[in-house]
């Protein structure tokens, strides 16, 4: 929430995330541990932390973390830790990337960026790197779902952690051109594309 950041706006760097995991005013640590023990009785076991940390303010869409990704390292260590000491057994993955951000605007992805802060943490080793997996988001184009896939494998691989899980939360290609409901946008499908898409 917005009163919970110093940008006071969705998307902002809690406050506390330095201060351990059991102090009330580490906000994201409480949050999760709270979420955690509401829903994992109910069978919910699986967690993907955050969305699309990729995008950047001022380069299309919508930024989801207004943060910078020593940050998110930051986001994703307290996550981790705060979930699995609720439940030892949560799955927690690493959040979809947009990918064609980076790609567009000539960055190294996230996703390396991201591990090295991760990979330098002294204890990250021991606490399985504060991911069990990640996730990727891809639509459209079926030509470039093998590319990301497998840029993915090298980035986790380069870590020594290519046993990693990857997860396609996101994939698709939206049908716009449904005759029901129009909806305007640059990339059109129909309803069978949209089929022989996920075929």
């Amino acid at each position: 929430p917005e009163w919970a950041s110093h940008e006071r706006l969705p998307g902002g760097v809690p406050f506390g995330l330095h201060l351990p995991i059991d102090d009330p005013r580490n906000f994201w640590a409480a949050y999760l541990r709270r979420l955690v023990a509401e829903y994992q009785p109910l069978g919910v076991r699986d967690w993907i932390i955050c969305y699309e940390p990729d995008i950047r303010p001022g380069e299309g869409g919508v930024p989801e973390f207004l943060g910078d990704v020593e940050d998110f390292y930051h986001i994703v260590r307290v996550a981790y830790l705060a979930i699995k000491s609720v439940d030892p057994d949560a799955h927690v993955n690493l959040p979809g990337m947009l990918w064609w951000g980076d790609r567009n605007f000539r960055r190294e992805p996230y996703l390396g960026r991201l591990l090295r802060y991760i990979y330098n943490d002294p204890q990250a080793a021991a606490n399985n790197y504060y991911f069990d997996g990640i996730g990727i988001h891809q639509f459209f184009n079926t030509g470039n779902v093998w590319n990301v896939f497998m840029h993915n494998i090298q980035i986790l691989r380069s870590y020594g952690l290519g046993n990693k899980e990857i997860w396609f939360d996101e994939y698709n290609a939206s049908p716009r051109r449904d005759p029901e409901a129009r909806i305007r946008a640059p990339l059109q499908a129909n309803l069978q594309q949209q089929a022989d898409y996920i075929v």
